[in-house]
């Protein structure tokens, strides 16, 4: 892409320590672009080499080096607002793109004229670690694959796409980051439509630390419970209540998707329970936190840097 051209497709990603999957994650989307007119944004937050890796190996791609101890919405949205693009696909430095996910979000954008964003399923790591299976059951049930194609209430941010007029009319307090929930309540209030295409897909990698994971767990739980969109003051008082069972609620919700989508999984979920009950249990802490707080937590984000 030369310096004059407007991209047709903008890549925002969010890095965070993600020394071991950073390179399949760039290799296989620079291997897609060829030479189409995109852009790709690498919003890095990491102290493992992620960074040098990116820098020193990938001079093509865009590195954004953002303050530290940002959450990967903050990322996003950093990277969102330098994106110039019409269509802007996100994704994390821990998931690998698919071999034909470009052509696919351009495919579905032109064939979905009507949608404001597009997304699709997230594939489970390759490699046999109970670890990083629950991290993925923890953040991806609900995008087990098959995805039926249509229209849905919900994209999985770490695999999606959308229209910067969409961004442009429903992203709300852009300043506090990219938090797709809230994002997604707003399109469905002015209107707006999501699409899930089975061909839009990417696998998750290996994963962080689980200290890392639980932490950035907590802390996405607390901006959920503070931010949850119509709950009244009742409404919290109830969930907090109800706090002793969110966290089997939410154990028994994954087990059930597993058991209808991939009954396969059912042994290697089974196995992974200790480390799912702590990641759900980090999550569960920090939403009630936010119901008891009532506000939303700090997630201002500072000016970048770019490189």
């Amino acid at each position: 892409m030369t310096v004059s051209q407007t991209p047709i497709l903008s890549i925002v990603i969010g890095a965070q320590n993600a020394h071991s999957t950073i390179t399949p994650c760039l290799q296989s989307l620079l291997e897609q672009v060829k030479d189409l007119a995109i852009e790709i944004l690498v919003v890095d937050d990491s102290t493992d080499g992620t960074t040098e890796i990116v820098a020193n190996q990938f001079p093509t791609v865009r590195l954004i080096r953002s303050e530290t101890q940002r959450l990967v919405p903050h990322l996003w949205g950093v990277g969102i607002q330098q994106a110039k693009s019409p269509i802007i696909a996100i994704t994390t430095a821990h998931c690998i793109p698919s071999e034909q996910w470009i052509d696919s979000i351009l495919e579905t954008a032109n064939s979905e004229k009507t949608s404001a964003g597009f997304g699709g399923a997230i594939l489970p790591p390759d490699l046999f670690s109970l670890k990083d299976w629950a991290v993925y059951f923890t953040r991806y049930s609900a995008f087990i694959p098959p995805v039926i194609a249509g229209i849905a209430p919900e994209i999985a941010g770490d695999n999606a796409a959308y229209r910067k007029v969409a961004l442009e009319k429903c992203w709300k307090n852009s300043d506090q980051g990219f938090w797709e929930t809230l994002f997604h309540h707003e399109l469905r209030q002015q209107g707006e439509t999501l699409n899930l295409s089975p061909t839009i897909e990417v696998r998750l990698g290996e994963t962080d630390n689980p200290w890392y994971f639980c932490q950035s767990r907590f802390r996405h739980g607390y901006h959920y419970g503070s931010t949850r969109p119509e709950t009244s003051g009742l409404g919290r008082l109830i969930r907090i209540i109800a706090a002793p069972a969110l966290m089997p609620f939410l154990i028994m919700r994954i087990g059930i998707r597993i058991a209808k989508q991939r009954p396969d999984w059912l042994l290697i979920y089974t196995l992974a329970l200790p480390w799912l009950v702590t990641f759900l249990s980090a999550w569960s802490l920090g939403e009630v936190k936010g119901y008891l707080s009532n506000r939303q937590c700090d997630c201002t984000v500072s000016e970048s840097t770019a490189k």
